[in-house]
């Protein structure tokens, strides 16, 4: 049976960062990705002042960018048309999409 779906990751995060094997096709700097789909987060002075002073991150280093910028988390079904069937965006990054309800969107494709 051949598959009528491809899962693809994009993010602002250099995937080598934690696993040098990953494929680096899917890594869009600068927020490319999330800016097009509106779920990029810029950081204010005031929290980025916060990432660097006090929790001692440098995001903006993490990300290999001048920016300091997270994407909002989100999950996207697009058909070969271009069509999104389905999309899950939740600004608060603790509630992500459950691999259950992805598998039972692609069912209904």
């Amino acid at each position: 049976m051949k598959k009528k779906w491809s899962i693809v990751k994009a993010s602002p995060m250099e995937h080598r960062t934690f696993d040098p094997s990953l494929d680096r096709r899917f890594f869009f700097p600068n927020g490319f990705v999330a800016d097009r789909y509106n779920i990029l987060f810029e950081l204010p002075d005031y929290l980025q002042n916060t990432f660097q002073n006090i929790l001692k991150r440098d995001l903006a280093g993490f990300n290999k960018t001048d920016r300091w910028i997270l994407p909002v988390p989100a999950a996207y079904m697009i058909d070969r048309e271009g069509i999104i069937r389905f999309a899950h965006v939740d600004p608060d990054f603790m509630k992500r999409l459950e691999p259950q309800e992805m598998i039972d969107q692609l069912k209904k494709l």
